[in-house]
């Protein structure tokens, strides 16, 4: 789909002209039932569009297949338009698996050992998880470049903890990123039904984020 780039001072009405385009794209006569999806930033902004969205409704109008997202559920939407839904992690599920794997590893690692087990270094490594999938670096990847004590346990972690989630079939939030820009990359028709996507609220996107959304 062609791509159209609104810019303006916050308040300056981006978002009341992306809402003119949607009302027009799904009352057109030649494209009837046109699916639109909106992908934004928080929640409080997919509340606000909602009723922004309704407001411009009449009592004799309806809108129909008008999706709105933020990024995992956009993963998640495109995996299932693939016939791949996938067993995700939750947060608490997640927890507990990175201090059962941490307590295993503990004998192996060379700087964090004596913290290995404690609630702020497994928050501290799930959140460096996040950010290294965020920016597509695979275990392997970040092995070759851990050169400290410190870098080298942080690699052991990372590699078994992708090992243990591909054992079990399972996919964290992050992963399922991976995964639906892997699926486009195979299809770039997946979402070829969809007739406009909106992004709105966005100030920065990671790599995994910024790929995706140049194949929709």
């Amino acid at each position: 789909m062609p791509t159209t780039l609104l810019k303006a001072t916050v308040g300056g009405g981006k978002t009341e002209a992306v809402l003119h385009e949607i009302f027009q794209t799904v009352h057109n006569l030649k494209t009837p039932f046109a699916s639109v999806w909106t992908l934004l930033a928080t929640r409080r902004q997919e509340d606000n569009f909602r009723a922004r969205l309704a407001h411009l409704q009449s009592p004799n109008q309806v809108f129909f297949n008008i999706e709105i997202f933020h990024f995992y559920d956009l993963y998640t939407r495109l995996l299932d338009l693939a016939g791949q839904p996938q067993r995700h992690l939750d947060t608490v599920s997640r927890y507990s698996m990175l201090y059962d794997l941490l307590e295993s590893l503990k004998p192996q690692l060379q700087y964090f050992q004596s913290i290995a087990l404690t609630s702020g270094f497994i928050q501290a490594v799930a959140d460096l998880i996040d950010e290294l999938k965020q920016n597509s670096v695979l275990p392997e990847d970040f092995a070759r470049a851990a050169h400290t004590l410190k870098d080298q346990d942080l690699a052991l972690i990372y590699s078994a903890y992708q090992n243990m989630l591909v054992e079990h079939h399972l996919v964290d939030k992050e992963g399922q990123g991976w995964l639906a820009l892997d699926l486009l990359k195979q299809d770039e028709r997946l979402a070829s039904d969809v007739q406009m996507l909106v992004v709105d609220g966005y100030d920065i996107f990671t790599p995994v984020q910024a790929e995706l959304i140049a194949l929709l």
